[in-house]
């Protein structure tokens, strides 16, 4: 995390556009690289809660300097060439969308986005995620 992700993730929080995108055939480790195992605690949490760590730390060190965010999640999953809502209902057609040619600004339509407070919050929709993710391949 230390030396891949931590940059991007600064660079999220300085404005700009960035995204952590896990490829792979089945099985290969994609879910467990980016959520890791169940408890939060564990040495080996993955990618998200790494990266959700720094962002509340972030926020909470900003904050003492009069600054207020809100933070919101939302899961998705492309699989089998299909965009899954991993939090949402599950009913809604789910597109990307170019909305700005000349900025080459993307929007995800008809996702469900959740307010978090701290990694508490996002660890309950990883779990949620999770759930999902495996009835929706069953």
């Amino acid at each position: 995390y230390q030396r891949r992700v931590r940059g991007l993730v600064q660079s999220a929080l300085d404005g700009y556009n960035v995204c952590i995108f896990a490829y792979g055939q089945t099985g290969s480790g994609k879910t467990h690289t980016m959520q890791g195992p169940i408890d939060p605690a564990s040495q080996f949490r993955g990618i998200i809660p790494r990266a959700m760590e720094q962002v509340f730390k972030t926020s909470e060190d900003l904050a003492e300097q009069g600054w207020k965010y809100v933070l919101t999640a939302s899961f998705i999953e492309i699989y089998n060439e299909n965009l899954h809502d991993l939090i949402g209902s599950g009913n809604e057609k789910i597109e990307i969308k170019l909305v700005n040619e000349k900025k080459r600004e993307v929007e995800v339509t008809n996702i469900r986005s959740v307010i978090v407070q701290n990694t508490f919050d996002v660890h309950e929709l990883l779990l949620k995620a999770k759930q999902k993710q495996d009835c929706s391949r069953h």
